[in-house]
């Protein structure tokens, strides 16, 4: 736990947050190898849990009460957006941080979260009204428990960040989840329906915040306007770009919500959680190992570079085929999965994979720009990233569920060349280099794909239920997989293996903070 100074001569002491120097390159690569597990087991324990108890809860209350809360939580995500303000990832990224710093972002976070709060209540019956859900007045009230309960969690949860203690996030993740979808559960079964989503949300959030503060200890609520300042032009860039990002992600679901039904919205916001899971499961644990990391070579542009595209290579190795099994497997899994009735949701899913493989390679790029303070680039970028994405929804909407989900996966594949091109000249990183890095990860993903497509077909033409056939075809193609990377791309295959075993090793190091 972390032990603060009272008087304001230790305001000039070392700071107890630690510092972004830099490490030695085996000391680096082996902390970034453990946070990474960490990280892993992290976002499988908390985004795993949280999204097996929402699919628990979405069978159990059916498409159109899981509706309501998906259109509550669009209105939630942008506000807990502006309850950050991009504050938290300064105090990752800044060199040196006190406890002046801590207690300015937290008393700005706390001031924000009350004034989202009344505005909130004031703002809740319109919402209703826009998307034609009474109740969604209610929810979105009871919800304004977790806005202050976010607030409350960015400092500690950034000071943890930036001392990689991903074990200790890890375990207080998976506890959070587990006492917030175990009352969830509770509820649905009681006859809460979508209130059991609420109950979820808000007891998972509040036994987050109450484990950062074990591990970080309650921040100083002093506020210094000049420390903000200090930080302000760093967190401007980055809180717009993360509202560019939100509209980019969420403007699909309020069009939806807006022109269909609450279980037409269900049906794609199904499809859009399932295709987040392995984008947050392995693309947000590596961005977020990644800022801290990049942040200590932000002196050392050639490092960097290097990492950033050994760090781009191993992210598409474990996400690409994700990727390829949402499309491949879909269409038995979810109806066996949540039902015959949630079967829409197939090929909504299926397109919004295909644009999955852009989104991970486009959001790589933000910690690497944010590390060298291009906070800027990343927002330039995101605002025409998001105008052509919402273009595309605005186009697709007219077809429906299944036409927004195209549109999506034409405007990222389209706009993925220019991204690269341009942030990559912030680090001397051509269009060439960095694709070559996902050339294996690309190959082994069609061998993949062949060798299901091929199992399947030849178990189904022999009578094997269709489930079953897609359990073994997963099985072998996943075999498939790895043999066309050990046989056609060796070197890639060794640096994988590499990787693996650093992360099975735990890292001790002290000047870590």
């Amino acid at each position: 736990m972390t032990e603060y100074r009272t008087s304001e001569a230790d305001d000039a002491a070392p700071s107890p947050y630690g510092s972004n120097s830099m490490d030695s390159v085996g000391a680096l690569r082996q902390s970034a190898a453990t946070s990474a597990k960490w990280g892993f087991i992290s976002t499988a324990g908390g985004l795993g849990g949280r999204l097996l108890f929402t699919f628990a809860l979405a069978r159990w209350i059916g498409p159109d009460s899981f509706g309501i809360a998906a259109q509550a939580m669009i209105y939630l995500t942008l506000i807990l957006l502006l309850v950050d303000q991009g504050f938290g990832a300064a105090l990752v990224q800044r060199k040196q941080v006190d406890r002046l710093d801590v207690g300015s972002v937290t008393v700005l976070n706390l001031g924000l979260a009350a004034a989202l709060v009344l505005a909130t209540f004031a703002l809740s019956p319109a919402v209703s009204d826009f998307f034609g859900t009474p109740e969604l007045r209610a929810v979105l009230q009871v919800l304004c428990v977790s806005v202050v309960v976010k607030a409350m969690a960015v400092a500690p949860m950034a000071l943890a960040r930036r001392k990689l203690r991903y074990r200790a996030i890890a375990m207080v993740q998976i506890v959070s989840v587990c006492v917030g979808g175990t009352f969830g559960i509770v509820g649905a079964v009681s006859g809460a329906g979508y209130w059991a989503l609420v109950i979820q949300t808000v007891l998972a959030d509040t036994v987050m915040l109450a484990g950062l503060l074990l591990i970080e200890g309650p921040p100083v609520l002093r506020m210094s306007t000049e420390r903000l300042r200090a930080m302000w032009a760093f967190s401007l860039g980055l809180l717009g770009a993360r509202m560019l990002g939100f509209v980019r992600t969420n403007a699909d679901n309020v069009l939806i919500g807006w022109r269909e039904p609450a279980a037409e919205l269900a049906f794609y916001g199904l499809a859009y959680r399932l295709l987040r899971m392995p984008i947050q499961m392995f693309g947000s644990v590596v961005n977020d190992v990644a800022l801290p990391i990049y942040s200590r070579l932000q002196d050392d542009v050639t490092r960097m570079r290097s990492w950033f595209l050994i760090s781009s290579q191993v992210l598409a190795l474990v996400t690409f085929p994700f990727m390829t099994y949402l499309i491949l497997v879909s269409p038995a899994a979810i109806p066996a999965a949540f039902g015959d009735r949630w079967a829409p949701a197939v090929l909504p899913l299926q397109l919004l994979a295909v644009a999955g493989y852009f989104a991970i390679c486009q959001g790589a790029w933000s910690p690497l720009c944010t590390a060298i303070g291009r906070t800027d680039a990343v927002f330039r970028w995101g605002l025409i990233l998001v105008v052509v994405t919402v273009i595309g929804f605005g186009i697709g909407i007219w077809w429906g569920i299944n036409g927004v989900a195209l549109s999506y996966a034409c405007t990222q594949a389209i706009m993925l060349v220019p991204i690269v091109h341009a942030l990559g000249k912030l680090v001397d990183l051509s269009v060439k280099q960095y694709f070559s890095t996902l050339l294996a990860p690309s190959g082994a993903c069609v061998a993949l794909a062949a060798a299901y497509v091929a199992v399947e077909a030849l178990l189904e033409g022999e009578g094997f239920h269709a489930l079953g056939s897609a359990g073994v075809a997963t099985v072998l193609s996943a075999i498939a997989y790895i043999a066309a990377l050990r046989v056609l791309w060796p070197s890639t295959f060794e640096t994988a293996l590499t990787v693996l075993r650093s992360m099975g090793k735990e890292s001790i190091q002290p000047d870590l903070g």
